[in-house]
């Protein structure tokens, strides 16, 4: 499967259309041949703190896989975004050390190990990453980030113990407006929970409630795809081909200046069969 011949391929000029969602984001099907089908349906959005709250009602083919192992499908691969004409781009399927990886061919590396030691090669397997402990995996080279930026990420929390600080789960950070004195650090978390079933939380740093927090997804892997505006300060979140929410994203001080996206584990295992990362130039 060669990844970056189908990022080119399916990168066509800047045409968002209006559809669901505050930003404008073209709806896109996820291209998927493993059997681990499932409809999230939104059923109600009740929380009072200023984040919305999802329970989904999901159903699961007999044959999905189990949950500590990963489908041959890369859907994150599969479903590039188009949200501006010639995007930079940050993928991974996983297949190796991502941190080999330079795929504009700019001479830096897309990805780094810069604040964890190096992942080691025993964790790759079956098309996946399968991260313990602390596994920090930052992109390079180092920008602004002040433009929009799009996630799409396939990841499972195994995670038995839900205490601190396995209870951030699988985490995909971005740092956002690092030119500006608020920068505005977003993340999705996804938890295993007690008892089974997984929860995601979109969050800003420095906010103790969820933005959105989706409730009721399966041990299994989630696909996940984030649509973020610095600019308008908005966010649109999608679950397994479903339109979830957007959320408003407050100034919340954060002084620090990180000028790069993260993908990590701080905890309990986890489990990442793919990501993608667009943003405007």
């Amino acid at each position: 499967m060669n990844g970056v011949s189908r990022t080119i391929a399916c990168l066509i000029a800047c045409a968002a259309s209006a559809g669901c969602g505050r930003i404008g984001y073209e709806q896109i099907t996820f291209d998927r041949s493993d059997a681990a089908q499932a409809d999230a349906a939104v059923m109600h959005s009740d929380r009072q703190d200023g984040g919305a709250s999802f329970d989904t009602t999901v159903a699961i083919d007999a044959a999905s896989p189990p949950d500590d192992t990963a489908p041959g499908a890369d859907a994150a691969i599969n479903m590039m975004p188009v949200i501006c004409t010639s995007p930079l781009i940050w993928q991974t399927e996983f297949d190796r050390d991502p941190a080999m990886n330079d795929s504009n061919q700019d001479g830096v590396a897309d990805w780094a190990w810069a604040r964890s030691p190096t992942s080691p090669p025993e964790r790759y397997r079956n098309g996946a990453w399968y991260p313990e402990g602390v596994e920090i995996l930052d992109t390079r080279p180092l920008r602004a980030w002040n433009t929009r930026t799009a996630v799409i990420v396939r990841m499972q929390n195994l995670a038995t113990d839900v205490t601190e600080p396995n209870a951030w789960g699988a985490l995909v950070w971005l740092n956002l407006n690092n030119d500006r004195p608020n920068v505005m650090a977003v993340y999705l978390s996804l938890t295993h929970n007690v008892g089974g079933g997984q929860t995601l939380h979109f969050r800003r740093r420095g906010l103790e409630a969820d933005l959105i927090t989706v409730q009721g997804l399966p041990d299994r892997l989630i696909d996940i795809r984030l649509d973020v505006d610095p600019i308008g300060a908005e966010a649109d979140l999608w679950v397994d081909d479903n339109f979830i929410g957007s959320a408003s994203i407050p100034d919340t001080a954060t002084p620090a200046t990180d000028p790069f996206a993260t993908v990590a584990t701080f905890g309990g295992p986890s489990v990442f069969d793919s990501i993608t990362i667009v943003s405007c130039k």
